[in-house]
Order: structure tokens, then sequence, then C-alpha cells
């Protein structure tokens, strides 16, 4: 029967706005209490132009071994090829280094029109700073040395109106913000 083989979730309203899912959303978890995906969107008609609107998540519990018989269909196959019959399998945290993050950075004044400071407080060595447009088109990349306490001015004045994104790198660690190019 279809309401055993998949989650039938309706959105509400939040304080900040209404949760839909849009397209490209498919295969996108739902989780239960313990943190665990319990399904993945299959469909359903939720949208910003259709608010109340259900989506279909297909239940693991179902997929796991009663869609058919077809390999390609069942998620036992691929996630217990072995048959070790684990059911449940929790989340491990991974982390780069011992050393702690250093304080995010700051670009002021944010919206900008012409030109930006980047504060990197604690942050030293060799780094890689990126600009990019909304697509993930890198515009402007420079390498340089930190001392971890003056700031990094940037003329970015040719830059159209519009979003950009602002990303640190250095040997351990990543950091990136949104940049408002204003007229």
């Amino acid at each position: 029967a279809p309401s055993l083989a998949h989650w039938r979730v309706t959105w509400i309203a939040t304080p900040n706005g209404h949760g839909v899912t849009e397209g490209g959303s498919s295969g996108s978890p739902v989780f239960d209490s313990g943190g665990h995906i319990v399904g993945t969107l299959t469909g359903g008609d939720s949208s910003c132009d259709s608010l109340n609107s259900p989506d279909y998540y297909g239940r693991f519990s179902y997929h796991w071994d009663k869609n058919g018989t077809d390999s390609t269909k069942i998620l036992k196959y691929w996630l217990d090829p072995d048959n070790t019959n684990t059911m449940i399998l929790n989340g491990a945290t991974l982390s780069v280094g011992e050393e702690p993050s250093p304080a995010a950075i700051r670009v002021a004044p944010n919206p900008f029109t012409d030109e930006v400071s980047v504060q990197m407080p604690g942050i030293k060595g060799r780094i890689t700073l990126v600009v990019s447009d909304l697509t993930g088109h890198e515009l402007i990349r420079r390498d340089f040395i930190s001392d971890g306490a003056a700031p990094l001015n940037l003329r970015l004045g040719n830059l159209t109106p519009g979003l950009y994104f602002l990303r640190l790198a250095g040997d351990k660690f990543s950091s990136g913000v949104k940049l408002i190019r204003q007229r």
C-alpha cells in the first residue's frame, strides 16, 4: 500500500517564512527525532507557488527490502551487501587538525560600493582569497601571507551590483561570507 511506502509531509509556516521544497530537492532526506534518515524525497507538489501541498518521502523501512525484487530498487542490497543486519548507523564527527578554528572573518562595509576591509583576527600564514559570483565563477583570486592582525583592503568597485561570495582558505581552515555590491 502506498501509505507504507512513503511519508506524507506537509510543511508549516515558520517565523521567517514557509517551508517548501523546490525542483532539485529530489533525494533530500527527512530525519527522525534521533537525527537518522528515515526517508528521501521522491515527489510531491510543494513549492513557493503551492505552500500547502504535500511532499512524499520514500520510507527507508519500506525500500530497505519490500520494494520488489530488482536489486536497483532495494536499499539492503546496496547498504548492507555483507548481510550484517545493521539497521541503525549513527554518523561520525569529522574534524581537521586539533587547532581551534579561528574567529570568523569580518567584512566592512557590507553592503559596499567600491572597497571592503577584510578582517581576519587570529588567522596567520599563507591564505588564498577568492571572490566568486552566485554561479561559483571565480572572479578574483589572491594569495597572500597574513600576520593575523592587519586587515586586507580590496577594491571591488569594478563588480556589478549584486551578491558575491568571499572565501578565505589556509592550511587548517576555510571560511566565507556573502558580499553585497551596491550602486
